[in-house]
């Protein structure tokens, strides 16, 4: 489909993204569900710290009973614990949930339907999938309303100042212009809601001009996406003194650098407000109006593990368990995420929330096609790829990719679908190179690099 819609005139493309982008109103936003979140989170976000933990300590015992009923894995491991586990979690959830093993992507890939709510018939959930930093690809169910719930949150918790209706910019992986265009617009536009969604393949050279000019003329309220697209456009809009002005930028997906941070309040004199989170649902940290960063209790509950080797800091681990989705019960679940903590501080805006000082575990790196456009987020490449354990990708010149595959079993089955996806976004021409390893390379740091980059970058 995607291929077809490609060859077709601009104006019919824009009719398509409207029709999809009205299917996605109404299935996430124009409905009794959204209002119902809506109502909850503009009247949790003055909870006490009292409200928080009845809240957090109510919600934590229904997921576990749940998924102690309906979940092949939990009810074995849960009757390890207990021969009455709904008991025991009904005295206490927060105690009985420490007693439970932490999970991993890896374990949950292996042994998918042991995780899944057998009472769920498919018309309850949909479809979806998170690449994830090391590359792992994860296809999984959520719920409606853990759809619907998402989108809530954006409205309400990373988002402020800015209202439905709002003209805006997107900057994410979204292959809606062809690769092979180049003359402008490289964008298109969805009516349904005042969106304009930018193709980040196309910000090369001069071309930038054409974005910058859009969003100057076109008077946005805010932009969102990748942090990588929109600081290159902002340095592009900085080095050629061009003036660009928008109220917000929400970045995503990324985790938003420092340097990344002052040249894109510097070229779109904007507020930067960041956020984090993950396609399991099992986190979400975001930005607040005086600038600290807090972790959403409505969203999850929240563990964070000290890292052995960091004891003389503040750096630990993310582990998760879902609140909103009930399709796949993922408990204790670990991030692959590193945060550092603001341990003993309070934020003048009164939020009674854990602070998190900085998230270190999902700074993308650039990978370049051959003529040099930078790409991000390569990760999304490996989003339907459940036989890949982990993926690096290792770049020495321009054009071509050596990408390294631990397999999950002993064949790499869906090759050609990552093949496919890296020539969508990075163009034919593309040297792929794929080898088979035990193993991934690691920086002198020990830690694994998803991106190991040899070449000289552009400016």
């Amino acid at each position: 489909m995607l291929g077809v819609y490609k060859l077709l005139p601009m104006r019919i493309q824009n009719y398509l993204v409207a029709v999809e982008g009205n299917r996605r109103k109404a299935q996430r936003i124009l409905n009794d569900k959204f209002i119902r979140w809506a109502t909850f989170l503009n009247q949790s976000s003055s909870f006490s710290e009292e409200k928080v933990k009845e809240y957090q300590t109510e919600k934590l015992a229904r997921y576990l009973v749940e998924a102690s009923e309906f979940s092949e894995f939990w009810n074995v491991e849960m009757h390890k614990i207990s021969s009455n586990p709904k008991r025991e979690i009904l005295s206490n959830p927060i105690t009985f949930l420490n007693k439970l093993p932490r999970i991993n992507k890896s374990l949950v890939v292996r042994n998918k339907a042991a995780f899944l709510n057998n009472s769920l018939r498919k018309k309850d959930i949909v479809m979806t999938h998170t690449g994830g930093t090391t590359g792992s690809g994860f296809r999984f169910p959520k719920t409606i309303d853990a759809v619907v719930a998402d989108f809530a949150f954006i409205w309400f918790r990373r988002y402020f100042g800015v209202i439905f209706g709002d003209k805006y910019g997107t900057f994410n992986s979204n292959p809606i212009i062809s690769y092979k265009q180049s003359k402008p617009p490289f964008w298109q536009y969805n009516s349904s809601m005042n969106q304009t969604l930018f193709s980040i393949y196309h910000l090369r050279g001069d071309w930038q001009k054409e974005y910058a000019r859009e969003i100057a003329s076109e008077k946005y309220r805010f932009v969102n996406g990748f942090p990588s697209a929109i600081s290159t456009l902002a340095n592009y809009i900085i080095a050629n003194d061009m003036e660009v002005h928008v109220d917000y930028v929400f970045p995503s997906s990324e985790t938003l650098l420092e340097w990344q941070r002052g040249a894109i309040e510097r070229a779109f004199h904007a507020k930067v407000i960041d956020s984090y989170t993950n396609g399991e649902q099992s986190a979400l940290i975001y930005e607040c109006s005086h600038g600290s960063y807090h972790c959403s209790p409505e969203y999850s509950f929240f563990e964070f593990e000290r890292l052995e080797e960091q004891e003389h800091d503040s750096m630990f681990r993310l582990i998760g368990t879902s609140f909103l989705n009930s399709a796949i019960f993922l408990i204790r679940y670990d991030t692959g995420d590193i945060v550092s903590l603001s341990e003993g501080r309070t934020c003048s805006c009164g939020r009674p929330f854990s602070q998190v000082d900085k998230i270190h575990g999902r700074e993308d790196e650039y990978i370049y096609t051959k003529d040099k456009r930078p790409i991000g987020r390569a990760s999304t490449f490996f989003m339907d790829s459940e036989d890949v354990e982990a993926a690096q990708i290792l770049q020495r010149d321009y054009g071509e990719l050596l990408i390294r595959i631990v397999p999950r079993g002993r064949s790499f089955i869906s090759k050609e679908i990552v093949e496919s996806k890296i020539r969508t976004r990075m163009g034919k021409e593309m040297k792929v190179t794929f080898e088979i390893v035990d193993e991934l390379e690691r920086a002198p740091s020990g830690k694994v690099r998803f991106i190991v980059s040899h070449i000289t970058k552009p400016n």
